[in-house]
């Protein structure tokens, strides 16, 4: 793969990351979660947040209450899908996340190549 093909490959895995990102953000604002209380910063004083957050929390409160039993929070995350529990947005923030995540780890594998690449060429240009 040449140097360029490389750099091209970097460009748009960042640029995908960003994108990502931005629609995750965009997702997690329209939370239904949210949007139960009278007003959004009434919710969140409350202790309330997002469809994700509500999960997490009772996964926490399964792991402080018994550390070696507890399942994870994936199994939890499921649970509370097929209940109804979490709506459309927050699932799909965490399939954005997992995307995003994704090209996470192709695009390190990209920055190591390139760094390859360069190391080479140092080597080269010093031989």
């Amino acid at each position: 793969m040449s140097i360029e093909s490389l750099l091209i490959k970097q460009a748009r895995l960042s640029d995908l990351r960003r994108h990502l990102k931005a629609q995750g953000a965009a997702e997690a604002e329209m939370c239904e979660n949210g949007k139960r209380s009278v007003g959004q910063v009434e919710h969140l004083l409350m202790g309330g947040g997002s469809c994700i957050g509500d999960v997490y929390q009772g996964w926490k409160d399964c792991a402080d209450a018994d550390p070696y039993g507890e399942p994870s929070f994936e199994e939890i995350w499921e649970d509370a899908v097929l209940e109804g529990d979490v709506c459309q947005h927050c699932q799909n923030v965490r399939n954005l996340k997992k995307q995003r995540m994704q090209a996470g780890r192709e695009l390190a594998g990209v920055r190591a190549a390139i760094t390859r690449v360069g190391r080479r060429l140092a080597k080269e240009g010093t031989a």
